[in-house]
Parts: structure tokens; C-alpha cells; sequence
């Protein structure tokens, strides 16, 4: 069977890219050729601090302190784009540059379809609900289905137009599965649409899957990663705690290049295959990220998740479906409890929930 993934392929975000790499070859190895759409779905969203940095201007300082990240950080901001660009060509097996109207000719080649994972009905990311992350196209004998899509938010699409919307476009699937609980029961609950609960692809692999795409590691030491995707104060805390207790240096693998970097060793131009590497010899993770949380469960590292706003809910259901609800940290008044990870238990549920996954998988392949 030949199936086209559709996602964010063009996207610099290590979770974004790299769920599309598990996903892909989850469904290869059960015997499928698989592509990945090759379609500008929005702006690099890498680039976009260059402007936005500049909107939020309001001193001369903030004017000569962007102007030092630019004059220092350019190259390295560049030459991560073009590690993106490099592991995609290489890893994601894209398709040729489609548009819009390319898209029901080459379709034709294909079996299924399958959008997904991240969070890809997200209206703020690709700026309304798009007809293509929704398979919104006329292609009869195309069968349609979702793998763990998201919205990021259920609050995000629960308003009159988005939701009459939404609800439309779900139409076009054969089979849709989510990645958040909430999502699944939002749309049941407003719907007589059947929905899965799947896992997201990060969790359907091994770290023995990975192996064949990490980089060799230079760092001797151990060390604690810390990633984030948002500024919170906790995540510096917690990290620096660690750091005191345990006697580890702190590495960051930077997401939002123009904040400031309390840490002196920073990853600024990291390609994914370094970020997973990063992730298989750090001793401890502090983050804020989805995916900074699952590849911490993949490698089995001792990992803290801030809950982040607003977005936190996908953090929560994951977190409590694998019963590791204490790694989440929404109050510092208490000392930071640095026992190990009990894998085995957590494997215990990781595996039913991994099951569950990829029998929607089998299914969706044998439409």
C-alpha cells in the first residue's frame, strides 16, 4: 500500500519533524511505502522572532540587545534552518513541491492519506482551519484518516463559526484518532463521529528505532538538558537545583533564539538528529515541551515537566495515562524530589496504550 503523510513537513521544530520520522516508519515497518507531503502549510516559525522581536521594541536597550543576538546568532539560526531542511530531504522520503491545485492529480497515486500527528487542526498555527490538514479535496477513490491529530486546545475551535467548521471538515475522514482525551470526548460528545485515543508517534517507537539517526555523542560528562519552548522562570530553578544537588552541568537545546540564556552551554543550531542525542546521554530533563516529555520517556530519562499554559492539557493526559503525574511541576514551595523513574511500571501501561495505538494503525491500513 502506498500512504502520504500529511503534517508539518517544513516546519524547524524538533517535535514536529520528528513525530512525522516515527510515524513513518512505525507504518513501514508494517510492510506500507510511505511519503511525506512536501506543501508550505504556513512560515518557518523559526523566522518569525526576527519579526515579532522587532514589534515588541519598547527601549533602547531591547533595540541593541535584538541587534547583538542578530549580529552574533545569524549564522547559527541559518545554519539550523538548513540542518531542518537536510534531515527532512534525507529522513521524511517528501514528495515533490506540491501547490494546491497539484494536489488531487498526485494524490491519485496514492491508497490513504493519513494527517497527522501534532497538532495540525490548530487555527492559530496554519491560520484558520486548512483544507488540506483536513483532506478537504475531491479525490473519490482516496481513502482518508487521522493519526493522533490535535487542536492544541479544545478552547481554541469551542466558539459558533470555528466549531460549525470543524465539525464540517471531520466529515471527510473514514477514520479519525486524536492525541488528547479531551479532544475525543469534545468531539463525541457534540457529534455522532467515532474517535480514537492513539498515542502520539514519539511513543510508538524504541530507542533501538532511533539508533540508526543519532549523532555520536562528544560530551563525556553527564549532564541535565534542559528544553523549552516558553520563558518560565521554574524551568531555570529546577534545572539549577538539580545542578547543585547532583554536581551535573546544564546544557540547553535553545528553541526561541532572542531570549536571554542563563545557561553557558547552548545548542542553538542543533539538527534532530542532535536533539535526540542530547536526550539519550543527559542524566536529567527539565522542559516544557509535549515532545521534550516523550523523548524523555523513550530514552527512560529522569525528566521534570513544567506544566505549560494553555497547552498543558496534552501534558496532563499523557502524563496521567502512564501514571507519572509527579513528574509534573506547577508549585516550587516544595524540594524537588530526585528519585529515578520506575520504567518497568510506567512500560507496564505505556505498552497497553502502545497496543491500542497500533491496532487503530492496522486498521486504518486495511480500508
Amino acid at each position: 500500500m502506498k500512504v502520504l503523510i500529511v503534517s508539518f513537513s517544513n516546519s524547524v521544530n524538533y517535535g514536529a519533524v520528528l513525530q512525522i520520522y516515527c510515524l513513518k516508519k512505525r507504518i513501514e515497518q508494517f510492510g506500507h511505502s510511505v511519503s511525506v507531503l512536501n506543501y508550505d502549510f504556513f512560515d518557518i516559525e523559526f523566522l518569525k522572532y526576527n519579526f515579532n522581536s522587532f514589534l515588541k521594541i519598547k527601549s533602547f536597550k531591547q533595540l541593541l540587545q535584538l541587534f547583538y543576538y542578530l549580529l552574533l546568532l545569524r549564522n547559527r539560526i541559518n545554519n539550523r534552518i538548513i540542518r531542518f531542511k537536510q534531515f527532512c530531504q534525507s529522513k521524511l522520503n517528501l514528495t515533490s513541491k506540491l501547490q494546491l491545485n497539484d494536489l488531487q492529480k498526485d494524490l491519485a497515486s496514492y491508497d490513504l492519506v493519513v494527517c497527522g500527528s501534532d497538532q495540525i487542526w490548530n487555527p492559530e498555527i496554519t491560520k484558520g482551519l486548512n483544507q488540506i490538514m483536513f483532506c478537504d479535496f475531491n479525490c473519490p477513490n482516496l481513502r482518508k484518516a487521522t493519526y493522533s491529530a490535535s487542536v492544541g486546545s479544545v478552547s481554541i475551535i469551542d466558539n459558533e463559526k470555528m466549531k460549525s467548521e470543524f465539525f464540517k471538515l471531520l466529515q471527510n475522514y473514514d477514520k479519525i484518532s486524536v492525541r488528547e482525551r479531551d479532544l475525543k470526548d469534545y468531539i463525541e460528545k457534540n457529534s455522532s463521529i467515532e474517535v480514537y485515543h492513539t498515542l502520539d508517534p514519539s511513543l510508538l517507537v524504541s530507542k533501538s528505532d532511533l539508533e540508526s539517526i543519532e549523532k555520536d555523542n562528544p560530551r563525556k560528562k553527564q549532564y541535565i538538558l534542559v528544553y523549552r519552548l516558553s520563558k518560565y522562570p521554574e524551568i531555570n530553578k529546577i534545572a539549577n537545583h538539580i545542578s547543585k544537588r547532583e554536581g551535573l552541568g546544564i546544557v540547553e537545546i535553545v528553541s526561541l533564539p532572542f531570549e536571554y540564556r542563563p545557561f553557558k552551554s547552548i545548542k542553538l543550531d542543533a539538527s534532530p538528529e542532535e536533539f535526540l542525542t542530547l536526550f539519550k546521554n543527559a542524566k536529567y530533563v527539565v522542559t516544557d515541551s509535549f515532545h521534550g516529555t516523550t523523548f524523555s520517556i523513550v530514552y527512560r530519562k529522569n525528566f521534570y515537566t513544567i506544566i505549560p499554559k494553555n497547552r498543558g492539557s496534552r501534558v496532563t493526559n499523557l502524563l496521567d495515562v502512564l501514571h507519572l503525574e509527579d513528574r509534573l511541576i506547577s508549585d516550587l514551595s516544595n524540594d524537588i524530589d530526585l528519585k529515578d523513574i520506575d520504567y518497568n511500571e510506567v512500560d507496564k501501561y505505556l505498552s497497553d496504550e502502545k497496543s491500542k495505538s497500533e491496532e487503530y494503525l492496522k486498521m486504518i491500513l486495511s480500508l
